[in-house]
C-alpha cells in the first residue's frame, strides 16, 4: 500500500495595518487521510 503522508499546510496571509504590511502564518488544512496520533 502507498504510504500516506500527513502534513499541515502553511498559509501566509498578508494584512496591512497602519500602512505597514504584516505577515501572518496560519497553520490549517489538515489532510483528511491523516489520523491524529
Amino acid at each position: 500500500d502507498p504510504e500516506t503522508t500527513c502534513y499541515i499546510r502553511v498559509y501566509n496571509v498578508y494584512v496591512r495595518m497602519n500602512g505597514s504590511e504584516i505577515q501572518y502564518k496560519i497553520l490549517t488544512q489538515k489532510e483528511d487521510d491523516c489520523d491524529e496520533l
